[in-house]
Order: C-alpha cells, then sequence, then structure tokens
C-alpha cells in the first residue's frame, strides 16, 4: 500500500502543497536522554504568562 497523508489549506502555512516522497517505516526500541531544562515555567519567580482576553470570558463562563 502507498504511503498517505493528509493535509489542508492553511492561509499562513501551505502545507497542503507538500508531496510525500518516500517512507520508511522502523520498529525500534529507543530511549531518550535525560535532556537538559530551557526554561522552567513552574520556578519560583518566573514570569507569568499573559491571558489573552478570549480565554478569560471562556474561564468566567465555566465556572458559573
Amino acid at each position: 500500500m502507498p504511503p498517505a497523508l493528509d493535509l489542508y489549506s492553511h492561509a499562513l502555512a501551505p502545507v497542503a502543497e507538500l508531496r510525500v516522497l518516500s517512507t520508511e517505516h522502523l520498529v525500534v526500541d529507543l530511549t531518550l536522554g535525560l535532556g537538559t531544562v530551557v526554561h522552567d515555567y513552574l520556578a519560583p519567580g518566573a514570569p507569568a504568562r499573559r491571558r489573552e482576553p478570549e480565554s478569560s470570558i471562556l474561564i468566567e463562563a465555566n465556572a458559573g
């Protein structure tokens, strides 16, 4: 069976124009290393994320 990929048009990213050139399927046992923390959003003193106006309306509507 040939490979398939469903992509849809988007105004900011023309991903629907991509083509599948080749595919490969591997079955592996993979363990990733621990990596490095780039930014800890839960650390004390970390800047609070700004809430968008639409999200605050949804939170108030769902809270009641």
